[in-house]
């Protein structure tokens, strides 16, 4: 009986040694790890940016990821007092807070981003954002130059505000018009067509600030009728042809739009425009055409400056070349891209000396005087289009929209 008791107590004995031993390995293998980590969670915050305007609510993404013992909890403070705090599993995770600034007075706010993981130092990463609360709209001004609008001439308007703005849009016409520039004044211009119903029009515009808030303001807009003259054009057999060959009109048309489909969104032009030639003045803008026939077939749309074949011809302002080829209509043509929605055209030439994608500066050489495409002399139709729209080059000769 002595030695059976002996024996079982003796086999006990490894067993629990070995369970101990079991037990010490296994709380190490757990234990250790959460000691040895020391290395903080990474942490990524989208939604804000340092110096950033913000109004609303605030979407703020945040993703963890820690490789040690994973994530645990997010901290989110405004000036020190907490908002809100968010428990995260796993070794990689994002969460979203919705942060809601309507209740607040405009201005700067420090928001703390605080990831801590699940070791038992709990490290943690931070980050922190000076923003900016904006819910108030911007206070806007609408002014125009000239104060009214006459069929086939050029208007500016320029929206004020006491803060800066990030965009601005307007509607005129039937139209969207874009604003360009930036900071507290900005500045669009609006073709008017030739063939408008002269009355009275509403100019609404739409202003946004750096925070996205919005306003909205309008003006009422006088636009009074052109004058504009009657003038004949006798075209040889082969040049009246093109009055009634659709396809080279279409092709004519197309090329042309293509090239006024871009604009450059800085003002490239440098004060005044400048005459681009010598010689007389046979049409100006919005001449009623008789050809031949006696009926009146189309309106001209820029001004015809006629001198002997080869006469140099110069960029009417600064610039850069859109379009610089041979049209059925308009023969050898040149295309300046002024900034802003405005353009000078070229027509007629006999020599085309630029090409596209040329930087040019106002009185360039371009090209020279001829007589290609629908013409019946030596001459150059000069023409300005300002947002897809032909208006009189005149104008912009003595007006450079400078200030309202």
């Amino acid at each position: 009986m002595q030695t059976y008791a002996g024996n079982e107590s003796h086999r006990r004995f490894p067993l629990i040694r070995l369970l101990l031993i079991l037990g010490v390995i296994a709380f190490a293998v757990w234990f250790a790890p959460r000691v040895l980590d020391r290395t903080p969670p990474s942490l990524s915050v989208e939604g804000l940016e340092p110096g950033g305007r913000y109004r609303g609510v605030v979407s703020i993404a945040i993703t963890g990821e820690d490789s040690g013992q994973g994530l645990d909890m997010v901290r989110v403070t405004r000036d020190g007092q907490f908002l809100a705090e968010i428990r995260l599993q796993g070794k990689q995770a994002r969460t979203t807070y919705p942060w809601d600034t309507t209740s607040l007075s405009d201005g700067v706010y420090l928001i703390q981003v605080e990831l801590t993981d699940a070791s038992i130092w709990h490290k943690s990463s931070r980050a922190q954002f000076d923003v900016i609360v904006d819910n108030t709209p911007p206070e806007i001004a609408l002014l125009s130059v000239p104060e009214n609008a006459i069929q086939g001439q050029t208007i500016s308007f320029f929206v004020k505000s006491d803060e800066t703005l990030r965009k601005a849009e307007g509607s005129f016409l039937d139209r969207k018009i874009p604003f360009f520039s930036s900071g507290t004044r900005m500045r669009t211009f609006v073709g008017i067509q030739h063939n408008a119903n002269a009355g009275t029009y509403r100019m609404e515009v739409r202003a946004w600030d750096l925070a996205g808030n919005e306003n909205v303001t309008q003006m009422q807009v006088v636009l009074k009728k052109g004058d504009f003259k009657t003038g004949r054009v006798n075209l040889s057999q082969k040049k009246r042809s093109l009055l009634t060959d659709r396809d080279k009109k279409q092709t004519n048309r197309e090329r042309r739009a293509q090239a006024l489909e871009t604009s450059s969104s800085r003002q490239i032009w440098n004060g005044l425009f400048k005459k681009p030639t010598r010689g007389v003045t046979t049409s100006t803008f919005g001449a009623r055409r008789v050809y031949n026939s006696g009926v009146v077939r189309s309106v001209h749309l820029g001004w015809d400056i006629a001198n002997r074949k080869g006469t140099d011809v110069f960029a009417a302002n600064d610039g850069i070349v859109v379009l610089a080829e041979e049209l059925p209509i308009h023969g050898n043509n040149i295309l300046l891209d002024h900034g802003q929605g405005v353009f000078s055209g070229y027509a007629h030439l006999n020599e085309i000396l630029v090409s596209v994608g040329d930087d040019v500066q106002k009185g360039q050489l371009i090209g020279r005087m001829g007589t290609t495409g629908q013409s019946t002399g030596s001459h150059l139709h000069w023409e300005m289009f300002v947002q897809g729209v032909p208006v009189d080059p005149a104008q912009w000769l003595t007006q450079d929209f400078r200030s309202p």
